[in-house]
């Protein structure tokens, strides 16, 4: 092989982009993937780790000691997807993957593998100068999976680009559009999924359904994601299974992606962008003679920006009682917390809390926490603050944040809710080891207690009507190993859990009612309400052919307020109790008989385990060197080195200046800079000539 070849598959590397992933969070739709940040200009280090090195046949995994099982967790999962993907590409990654894993999203963000500021709706990303995968753990065993999967496609796909590219010696164009880059991705690391089929199945109906050469428009987005998926999962079903790896072995035949889509499939990328959108019209119409739209058949409440998690109150507000929504809304690029009469026709809209634009709410976690309220005139909500997030109660009456709680060992809250009589708090907490589970605070004394402890994903608790149990989501049943969340009921005395649903679906946010337990579910094959009742039975209350979410009984005890799904977008709906709903079936689901156990990797597939020793490796490096008539030869070179964390880094710069071979040795200039990022106060030094 050449030392020109050698050259050309380095400089593709260097222009390789970052891979973000945003799989685990699906609502990640409201913004771009790389365009929204948030309070602060500059990325804080809060937290020091105790980093160890573990390393396995294909990877070096780097954690701190508090997430060790998160890491044995990551080692097995990373270990059992490479061979899959190694098939699939026809390809060996030729050296170990540096896979760097965070216990929880809030040190995630701290990371120096990039330098600039990650957005709240970022799972993970693959770095391609140094080759490395960073990933959060957020709680969920089966998110915390398919990420790792997905951004191993990522490595697969850069290093069989590069060994094509090294053995033809020719870049003929850049990378391939992110449709088909993040597609494959999803494509090949997660099943195509209820969520997906609810964004797609809407742009179908709603007559918004792009073409791949229109992708461009929704670049970044989760729509992005999942069209590409969709289209990866047509290109195998009808042009066969081998034909998106054959794209990769045909890389260097074309000058463009499309001539080398037309001459892998045999049809140009027009005609296969009109058989996909035809095929997804034939699979979606028939749905909408069965069931409805949101818009059709619910009243809505809000129309401008994205709105969800409604919590009706009444509340007086001076003027005597009135019904009240509470909600959070993302408007004009940033997230809130608003309130407004819950009449539909009434647009008045006041301003709670404005999220992302200070050190007090730098993030409301609008993707992934709810909020809730009481007739008094109380509103709880977490936020980020700093190094942790705070559980905050703002009171309507006063206009204020009147208190705020935080844990020291709690990193990260969700989802808090008050008791009936508004003394307590319970919420999911997440630990440095990034464990999610329940909590409860009890608000006039500031006392945390835990629930729950293990490694199951724990989430959108509620109080019973009577504050004697609590009502949650987890993935602890027989199926959650898979992503399925079941609903389960805690007894606040005896600690005992009992399961209430139990199968592979995606039940979420319970509401406790004197008829039962409210909650959405995919369990009909969209996103619907359903209510356990009283006597066991469970009855559909929705039939939308797009989502509904979060259901929230009005105190007229007549409606539900809900979050819908239409239009690429969520708004808030109401609606009313159906007098006769659908029985799915007479009695509670068969609670599962055993709960899971992920699989850790064999301490005899691990190498070794070690603490991290500073490992510094080339980021850039470039020289040039030319000559003038007048001026005489001019030359430089300029590096960057640093370590695999991003922690630190070396600076270095050489040139010279000389007119005449005299001045050779006197007109050289250096430079050396050192930076260290490992801690919160970031500190530098430099010398030169």
């Amino acid at each position: 092989m050449s030392n020109h070849r050698r050259r050309l598959g380095r400089l593709f590397r260097q222009l390789a982009w970052i891979g973000f992933s945003v799989p685990a969070l699906w609502l990640g739709m409201v913004s771009d993937v790389t365009g929204q940040v948030f309070f602060g200009k500059n990325k804080v280090q809060y937290t020091a780790f105790d980093w160890q090195v573990m390393e396995t046949e294909h990877f070096r995994i780097y954690f701190y000691t508090e997430e060790a099982e998160i890491a044995q967790l990551a080692a097995r999962i990373a270990e059992d997807a490479y061979r899959p993907l190694a098939a699939k590409f026809n390809h060996e990654v030729s050296r170990k993957v540096p896979l760097i894993i965070y216990s929880a999203s809030a040190y995630f963000i701290e990371t120096n593998v990039v330098p600039g500021l990650l957005p709240e709706s970022v799972a993970g990303f693959t770095e391609f100068l140094k080759g490395r995968v960073v990933v959060p753990f957020h709680g969920s065993y089966a998110d915390f999976a398919h990420v790792i999967r997905h951004e191993l496609v990522h490595v697969f796909q850069m290093s069989t680009l590069e060994a094509v590219t090294t053995r033809y010696g020719n870049v003929p164009f850049g990378l391939p559009p992110l449709w088909f880059t993040e597609g494959l991705a999803e494509f090949w690391s997660t099943d195509w999924d209820t969520r997906a089929d609810m964004i797609v199945k809407d742009m179908v109906l709603n007559d918004r359904l792009l073409g791949i050469e229109d992708l461009w428009q929704v670049q970044g987005t989760f729509f992005m994601y999942k069209l590409g998926q969709s289209l990866c999962w047509f290109i195998d079903s009808t042009y066969g299974p081998d034909k998106l790896t054959r794209i990769y072995e045909n890389w260097a035949r074309g000058r463009r992606f499309d001539e080398v889509l037309a001459l892998t499939l045999g049809e140009d990328i027009g005609t296969v962008s009109r058989k996909w959108r035809y095929a997804l019209k034939k699979r979606f119409y028939p749905e909408i003679a069965e069931l409805g739209l949101p818009k059709m058949e619910a009243e809505q409440l809000t129309h401008s920006g994205y709105n969800m998690k409604g919590v009706p109150i009444r509340w007086d507000d001076g003027t005597g009682p009135r019904e009240w929504l509470v909600f959070m809304a993302n408007r004009m690029g940033y997230t809130g917390i608003y309130l407004k009469p819950r009449r539909a026709s009434s647009r008045g809209v006041r301003t709670l809390v404005k999220g992302e634009r200070s050190s007090r709410f730098e993030s409301l976690y609008f993707l992934q926490s709810g909020i809730d309220a009481t007739d008094d005139g109380l509103v709880v909500f977490a936020a980020k603050s700093k190094e942790r997030d705070v559980i905050n109660i703002y009171d309507l009456n006063a206009g204020r944040v009147v208190h705020r709680f935080s844990h020291q060992s709690l990193v990260g809250i969700r989802s808090p809710r008050f008791s009936h009589d508004g003394s307590r708090v319970v919420f999911t907490g997440i630990r440095k080891n990034g464990y999610a589970d329940l909590y409860v605070l009890t608000v006039a004394t500031g006392e945390f207690t835990p629930l729950t402890d293990d490694l199951y994903y724990d989430i959108d608790p509620a109080f019973s009507l009577d504050d004697s149990s609590i009502y949650f989501v987890s993935d602890r049943g027989a199926d959650g190993i898979g992503g399925a969340h079941n609903l389960f009921r805690l007894e606040l005395a005896s600690g005992s859990i009992e399961q209430l649903t139990s199968g592979p679906y995606q039940d979420a946010t319970p509401e406790p009612t004197e008829a039962g337990v409210y909650f959405g579910s995919d369990r009909e094959g969209s996103f619907n309400l359903f209510l356990l009742d009283t006597l066991g039975r469970l009855t559909r209350q929705s039939t939308y052919v797009t989502g509904a979410f979060d259901p929230r009984l009005a105190p007229d005890g007549r409606h539900l307020v809900f979050t819908g799904y239409q239009d690429m977008s969520y708004q808030l709906y109401q609606m009313e109790l159906l007098s006769e709903p659908a029985v799915v079936a007479t009695a509670a689901p068969e609670p599962a008989r055993s709960a899971w156990q992920p699989k850790r990797i064999d301490t005899s597939y691990v190498r070794t385990t070690v603490e991290y020793d500073t490992d510094y490796s080339f980021d850039v490096a470039q020289s040039n060197i030319g000559y003038d008539p007048v001026f005489g030869s001019i030359g430089g070179f300029q590096a960057v080195m640093s370590d695999i964390l991003g922690n630190k880094a070396y600076y270095f710069l050489l040139t010279n200046t000389a007119n005449t071979k005299d001045q050779l040795l006197s007109s050289f200039n250096f430079g050396v800079t050192y930076v260290n990022r490992e801690r919160r106060l970031n500190w530098g030094l430099g010398a030169y000539h």
